[in-house]
């Protein structure tokens, strides 16, 4: 066989694999989460198992979850100031903060003497659901901030998921930010 025909069957035998877990009671919730979430996937794991690229990545990622989550328990759902996160380690580690807190977040803990809190979430679908509205709310954060800035159709261009329901609804929002701007000279 040569590799061509090689990387073809690794391809669908990924499918076949990621497909029957869609199918899963236990993987099914997350599966199709993960298949369907506009989130950046890597904002959502630690140890940066978001990127996603092939159909085998993203087999080898819930084939590790699926084994965390049927045999050694070593998943955790981490909410790291708010934004709730998957670890695939216990909670109980003992290097767990290093590995959960990006570079950058030991970094800003070390230079502001502060700590990041973190809570955790108890099962996936806690997780899917908290994930879901963390996403939502920054999704309007980061388009009401630059419907400010830059005008409604420029941002609409940039955030091309936002719906004109929830620009209507974020108009209130918008307007605050704008009087703020002005107000501070901007």
């Amino acid at each position: 066989m040569n590799r061509l025909d090689g990387f073809r069957k690794s391809y669908i035998d990924s499918l076949k694999v990621i497909e029957g877990y869609t199918l899963d009671p236990v993987m099914s919730a997350i599966t199709n989460w993960i298949l369907t979430t506009e989130t950046n996937l890597f904002s959502a794991f630690a140890s940066g198992w978001g990127n996603l690229h092939s159909a085998q990545e993203c087999d080898a990622l819930l084939s590790t979850i699926h084994h965390a989550l049927v045999d050694d328990g070593d998943i955790s759902f981490p909410v790291v100031n708010g934004e709730p996160r998957i670890a695939l380690l216990s909670r109980w580690e003992d290097n767990f903060r290093n590995i959960v807190l990006s570079t950058s977040e030991q970094e800003f803990e070390k230079r502001m003497g502060k700590e990041y809190t973190i809570t955790f979430l108890e099962t996936i679908d806690e997780f899917i659901q908290q994930r879901d509205l963390w996403d939502k709310e920054q999704l309007k954060r980061h388009f009401v901030f630059d419907a400010a800035l830059h005008g409604i159709e420029d941002a609409r261009k940039h955030y091309r998921t936002v719906t004109d329901e929830q620009v209507q609804e974020w108009q209130g929002d918008i307007a605050a930010r704008v009087t703020q701007r002005k107000n501070l000279g901007m």
